[in-house]
């Protein structure tokens, strides 16, 4: 069918055609739990790449026709040491190379690049997270990356669970530096494909059984791949804490 641009705030005027095949798998052998899922995503994608000028003025505009043909790979095995304690590996993560190519087009319209459309799911807290705070990346800009870590959910004294939980964040392939004004070689600069480690605690609070109180927060040490692809020399660190509440009407 014709694809229409109604996105007036997307730079690229990005239309097309995608289609998502995949499947969900859970089995469960006595107290362990291991789920594998799977996505495969292709079609066809038509973009704008502007042509500037020293001066960042736009002169010249090129329409092009990307193919798209990527994926998602998602697997989780959970351990219930009882019922109070249960322990959990996680690593989700897509194809393709982010941030942009050397011609400055978006990295994810070529090498096996995965796109999304508004998914709801959250890794870690700052990392990939949908929640609200600090975010890096949502799972609609995730294309390049996965993240793998554990994390313990341990129900305490009275109706709180507490979440502890450590991760790693990785691109599939260096961010690559060439564009970079900041973050180039010009400053024996050097990039790899390690984003950062992240350490999170949260604390849900189960008031009534409708009613919920939640404390998310969480501590990410940056790597020289997520500078890069940022294009900064500074910060070493992101910090979040926030607090709210869920009332199911």
């Amino acid at each position: 069918g014709k694809s229409v641009d109604n996105d007036q705030t997307d730079p690229y005027r990005e239309t097309g055609n995608l289609y998502w095949w995949g499947f969900f798998n859970e089995w469960r052998y006595g107290t362990f739990t291991l789920m594998a899922h799977g996505i495969y995503n292709h079609g066809n994608l038509k973009a704008s790449n502007s042509i500037r000028n020293l001066n960042e003025q736009e002169i010249y505009q090129q329409r092009k026709n990307y193919a798209i043909s990527g994926g998602l790979w998602d697997f989780q095995i959970a351990y219930s040491y009882n019922r109070e304690i249960k322990l959990n590996l996680i690593g989700i993560g897509t194809t393709g190379r982010p941030g942009y190519s050397k011609d400055g087009v978006p990295a994810n319209y070529r090498g096996g690049g995965y796109r999304t459309i508004f998914p709801d799911f959250t890794i870690s807290n700052i990392a990939i997270d949908f929640t609200g705070g600090y975010a890096l990346f949502s799972a609609n800009n995730m294309s390049g990356l996965y993240e793998v870590g554990s994390f313990v959910n341990i129900i305490v004294p009275g109706p709180f669970e507490l979440t502890l939980g450590y991760y790693h964040l990785y691109a599939n392939r260096s961010p690559l530096i060439e564009n970079n004004r900041e973050y180039n070689a010009f400053y024996s600069k050097e990039t790899s494909n390690f984003m950062g480690r992240e350490y999170n605690l949260n604390l849900r609070w189960n008031v009534l059984s409708d009613f919920q109180l939640l404390f998310r927060s969480g501590y990410f040490e940056t790597g020289n791949a997520l500078k890069a692809l940022m294009d900064t020399r500074a910060g070493s660190y992101i910090k979040e804490a926030f607090f709210f509440f869920f009332y199911k009407f």
